[in-house]
């Protein structure tokens, strides 16, 4: 019965489905989001902000305000994101956050005061609030420009110690492979791993036929150009769904160890396809 179902390749169709559909909502943006030039150019500028951000031994946690003009409230989301991911800061929950500025009455309205945000920063505890504006966020014709500007403000001494301005230019006709590359990214790791399991796992199952045809000719040279396709294709998706690049030590690990498994599960799996199925 199994072996029935695993050999028509109808059965395959609804799990092909599920997989494009999940891979179609990782690379394309959900309704609210940005378009994909300015999405390209604002993680630019945030990676650029955050790494100028100074970090101080008297601040350790931090508030970080909705940014007045951030109305998709992805460049806010982004910058909280990326900062935390520096371990400059311990940065308050939104949760908290949010409690907080429900009983300021400011739970919809971005901050951009001096005096509101150090009684946000004050009630709710932290030694710092970070706060900016979006003065610039458009795209025209030819190219996409935003400008940003940024305060980080010292709630002991009561001031502004870190004061400063971001902007930057990107042509309209960036390609969408840096977009998509982008997206990928950023997807949780887990999930990518996730997505790369289910992929090596299936595909031979769900193109058995092409494997039989091979088996059946009985040639050890066939079975392993074919299983070296198979591994072929196993390390190409790895490689995609790093980001089409090998620029860290877990991007190189995964890319290690997906090849490595991808060797022994084929060969599994041709062993085990010519020695029950044949």
């Amino acid at each position: 019965m199994i072996k029935r179902v695993l050999l028509s390749r109808l059965s395959w169709i609804p799990l092909v489905l599920i997989l494009g559909w999940q891979a179609y909502k990782t690379v394309v943006p959900k309704p609210y989001q940005l378009d994909n030039v300015r999405k390209i150019l604002a993680n630019q500028i945030i990676e650029d902000a955050v790494n100028k951000v100074p970090s101080f031994e008297h601040i350790e946690k931090i508030a970080i305000l909705k940014f007045k003009g951030d109305y998709t409230n992805f460049v806010t989301h982004k910058f909280k994101e990326e900062l935390f991911k520096t371990g400059k800061y311990n940065i308050v929950k939104d949760s908290i956050l949010k409690r907080i500025l429900k009983e300021f009455g400011k739970e919809e309205v971005p901050i951009y005061s001096y005096e509101e945000a150090l009684k946000i920063g004050k009630k709710i505890g932290t030694e710092g609030v970070i706060f900016g504006e979006i003065l610039e966020f458009l795209q025209d014709e030819k190219e996409a420009k935003m400008e940003m500007f940024i305060r980080l403000l010292d709630l002991n001494n009561e001031k502004a110690v870190f004061i400063d301005s971001f902007s930057g230019r990107l042509p309209k006709n960036v390609t969408s492979f840096n977009y998509m590359k982008a997206r990928i990214k950023d997807t949780a790791l887990g999930m990518r791993i996730v997505f790369w399991i289910l992929f090596v796992g299936f595909l031979p199952l769900a193109t058995f036929f092409i494997i039989k045809k091979v088996l059946e000719k009985e040639s050890n040279l066939s079975n392993l150009i074919l299983m070296c396709c198979y591994v072929f294709v196993n390390f190409l998706f790895a490689f995609i769904l790093t980001g089409f690049s090998i620029d860290t030590f877990w991007a190189f690990l995964f890319i290690l160890i997906s090849f490595g498994l991808s060797i022994f599960y084929n060969y599994f799996i041709f062993n085990f396809f010519e020695k029950y199925w044949m």
